[in-house]
């Protein structure tokens, strides 16, 4: 069992105006906590005075990227580097309240993932990411089957081993929140969101919005596709099923002929929509068990 008790990761990239102050304030709140601690800061190449700021924090330990690893990157060094099993990352940009750790640390005993849901009192996102927000929400909670209040929040509490469970699925992307999140949920693991406020961040965006939008989407997919297919198989099966009834209906009563050949090739492609998502639903099943 390690001596230190918790672990946190603070991802940067080109914080100077505000790091110092992240470190503070992430040390402040984990002192009252009583218990042992280490903060690791992962630089992913900074190119202004980040890397100075953080050395003046003789108790924290620096790991520094040469190149451009991205949020995924970093985030699954920190951890693989972590020496406890409880790992608490929060984003060095400002946006998180550091002093909501204690309250997200409470309910560690019985979640594997503890996670911010900036859904707070004080929130600052854009009318753009809202706007995305909605639209991905909307959709992981179709997928996931449950309500999801923040599927990528930078504020989180979580379990060393059941993160490594999935190690091999992580991108090296701001979307490694989101595989993660998904991972826990459509596999039974307890999942706690935890409201928290979000401020206005200082310096420049990471994220580009289309780019990031468009592989939040695709990971999405290609998450839910790999834990649980059938969420994705079936609605496709049924939409070529109706669709094949629309048309044979319509082409019956309206154009008074038959169109047979697009009826049949649509009933055929349900059918085999559908075999397709048992086939990868018994793969991916297999998968788990490994």
């Amino acid at each position: 069992m390690s001596a230190i008790k918790y672990s946190v990761v603070i991802p940067v990239r080109n914080e100077e105006e505000v790091i110092d102050e992240v470190i503070n304030d992430v040390k402040k709140a984990l002192n009252t906590l009583k218990s042992s601690y280490e903060i690791i800061v992962i630089d992913n190449a900074s190119t202004d005075k980040t890397v100075d700021i953080v050395e003046r924090h003789s108790d924290v330990r620096l790991i520094q990227h040469g190149s451009d690893k991205g949020y995924g990157g970093s985030i699954k060094e920190g951890v693989t580097a972590a020496k406890s099993d409880n790992i608490i990352i929060i984003d060095g940009d400002g946006t998180y309240p550091a002093e909501d750790i204690p309250r997200l640390v409470g309910y560690i005993g019985q979640y594997d993932l503890v996670s911010g849901a900036r859904v707070g009192k004080d929130v600052s996102i854009s009318v753009i990411r809202r706007f995305g927000k909605f639209f991905h929400h909307r959709l992981i909670n179709f997928l996931a089957g449950e309500r999801i209040p923040d599927m990528n929040s930078g504020l989180r509490v979580f379990k060393k081993d059941v993160f490594l469970r999935y190690y091999h699925l992580y991108p090296s992307t701001f979307s490694i929140s989101t595989t993660f999140l998904l991972a826990c949920l459509l596999n039974d693991h307890p999942v706690k969101f935890v409201d928290i406020n979000y401020f206005p961040r200082k310096g420049s965006s990471k994220i580009k919005i289309f780019r990031d939008g468009l592989n939040f989407l695709l990971l999405i997919l290609r998450s839910v596709t790999y834990f649980n297919p059938l969420k994705i198989f079936i609605p496709l099966s049924i939409s070529f099923f109706a669709a094949g009834l629309f048309v044979a209906f319509f082409s019956m009563f309206y154009l008074d002929k038959f169109w047979d050949v697009t009826t049949i090739l649509l009933f055929i492609t349900s059918v085999v929509v559908f075999l397709f998502g048992l086939f990868a639903d018994a793969i991916s099943k297999l998968m788990m068990r490994i």
